[in-house]
């Protein structure tokens, strides 16, 4: 079988290395430049042997992505790039979100990237670029400036 051989191998090697969306498959198959029919064909066989399930997928990328340190707009805009429709992305954030504290994955992402440091939390420049950087990572600024204040607490408490 000709499909075998073309779009439907290539979609099982990508598949091997991790999940992926269908419309993730389907752009790189499509860069590899095989018939239309070849990967409509190949991607209904995935879906249809349960290895294309995007709403499962998506849960499973924004956990991996939580536990990593990304949340809210990070996480949508990472899945969006991977191809997942918004109803699926939206569900996955919203059972991740029980399962994550977002408060908890912010001191984890602060105390790794910033607790080896000396950090000057008083110095407003320093203070910016921590600010930055956990935006970068998706956390909101309100979120952001409740710890730093936590963080501001907890050093006057010690030097009393």
């Amino acid at each position: 079988m000709e499909m075998e051989n073309g779009a439907y191998a290539h979609a099982l090697r990508l598949l091997t290395v991790r999940p992926r969306s269908a419309a993730d498959l389907r752009r790189r198959l499509k860069q590899k430049k095989y018939p239309h029919a070849q990967i409509d064909a190949a991607i209904a066989r995935c879906c249809e042997l349960d290895y294309i399930n995007d709403p499962r997928t998506a849960h499973e990328r924004t956990r991996a992505l939580m536990r990593n340190g990304k949340v809210g707009a990070r996480v949508r805009q990472q899945l969006f790039k991977e191809g997942f429709n918004e109803q699926d992305i939206e569900s996955a954030i919203e059972k991740c979100m029980g399962e994550y504290d977002e408060r908890e994955i912010l001191a984890q992402v602060f105390a790794h990237r910033f607790g080896e440091r000396n950090i000057d939390l008083h110095d407003m420049r320093q203070r910016r670029r921590v600010v930055d950087y956990l935006q970068r990572r998706g956390f909101s600024l309100n979120k952001i400036l409740e710890h730093i204040r936590e963080r501001l607490k907890d050093l006057h408490a010690d030097h009393e």
